[in-house]
C-alpha cells in the first residue's frame, strides 16, 4: 500500500516521536511505502526558514529516506495545483497542495489534521 505523509507526520518520525501515532497506524505505516507529496518538502523547508525546525528539509528527508526508505512521489503538480483551487474548505495553501496531491495520486494520507479527515475520505489517522 503506498501513502503520503502530511508534514506533520514527516516532523514526528524525524524526531522520534512514534508515540503520537497509535499502534494500529504505526502498524500499517510500517508495511506500507511511504511517501511524500512536494509540497511536504516546501512546508519543511519554510519551518526550517522561520526557526520552528531545527533542520533543513533536505536534512530530515535524507534521514528518514535512509532510516525507513522515505521516498518523494512523483505527482504531477499541475493536476495537482488545478484541484487545490477547489478545495476551498481550507485556506491553508499547505493543506490544499497536499491533499490534493494525494487525491491526484489516489493514495491515502496519513494525517492527523481533523479539517483534512472532515474533508477527504482517503485520510487515516
Amino acid at each position: 500500500m503506498k501513502v503520503h505523509l502530511d508534514t506533520h507526520a514527516v516532523v514526528w518520525l524525524y524526531t522520534g516521536e512514534v508515540k503520537k501515532f497509535s499502534k494500529t497506524l504505526f502498524g500499517k505505516m510500517q508495511s506500507a511505502d511511504l511517501f511524500i507529496s512536494p509540497p511536504v518538502m516546501l512546508e519543511l523547508a519554510m519551518l526550517h526558514q522561520i526557526g520552528k525546525s531545527r533542520d533543513s528539509e533536505d536534512k530530515v528527508f535524507n534521514s528518514l529516506h535512509k532510516e525507513i526508505k522515505l521516498e518523494i512521489d512523483n505527482v504531477d503538480c499541475a493536476k495537482a495545483f488545478l484541484k487545490s483551487c477547489n478545495l476551498t474548505w481550507t485556506r491553508d495553501p499547505f493543506d490544499r497542495l497536499i491533499v490534493a496531491c494525494a487525491e491526484v495520486s489516489g493514495v491515502t494520507l496519513v494525517t492527523r489534521d481533523l479539517h483534512i479527515h472532515n474533508n477527504f475520505k482517503r485520510a487515516l489517522w
